[in-house]
């Protein structure tokens, strides 16, 4: 996780994002104390701002450009929800987990890369690609509080077909 958010800050000095752009990293719950020291550190965390993460970000993702983010359920959905533009990278998982969610994400507002293709020498432009890409937004208009009941049916169903298969 650090790996990648460190190489994003080069990306967007090199590529001019951070100097047009308000860059905002919203720090994992998860991530070590020493990690987040590492980022807030960074020479070129300058201008940055880091935020803690807080369950709803619904509100963040809409008022973005473009979002990059790992591939949780609730930010994916949250971004289906507001249209954002987003570029998905999936956390290797032993069951998989993120790389099958982003398999079943077909929406024009969303590109899936892997950390390979942020590494790598192109990276950069790949993010000033879909950034500058004209993708028009799915709708202004939401309902944030959608996605809450979007979770819980998900969930239930989930359970409900837990108990079926015992």
């Amino acid at each position: 996780m650090l790996g990648v958010s460190t190489k994003l800050l080069e990306v967007f000095q090199e590529t001019g994002v951070s100097s047009r752009y308000q860059v905002v990293m919203v720090l994992d719950p998860y991530l070590p104390r020493e990690s987040v020291e590492t980022l807030r550190g960074h020479r070129l965390s300058e201008g940055v701002r880091f935020l803690s993460f807080v369950p709803d970000l619904v509100d963040l993702i809409h008022h973005s450009e473009l979002v990059i983010s790992r591939a949780g359920y609730n930010v994916v959905n949250e971004i289906l929800l507001t249209g954002t533009k987003a570029l998905i990278i999936p956390e290797s998982h032993g069951g998989g987990e993120q790389e099958l969610r982003v398999q079943s994400v077909h929406e024009e507002n969303i590109r899936t890369v892997t950390e390979d293709e942020i590494f790598n020498d192109n990276g950069g432009q790949t993010i000033l690609d879909f950034l500058n890409s004209p993708i028009p937004r799915v709708s202004n208009k939401f309902d944030k509080y959608a996605i809450g009941k979007t979770i819980i049916d998900d969930l239930e169903s989930w359970r409900a077909s837990r108990k079926d298969c015992r």
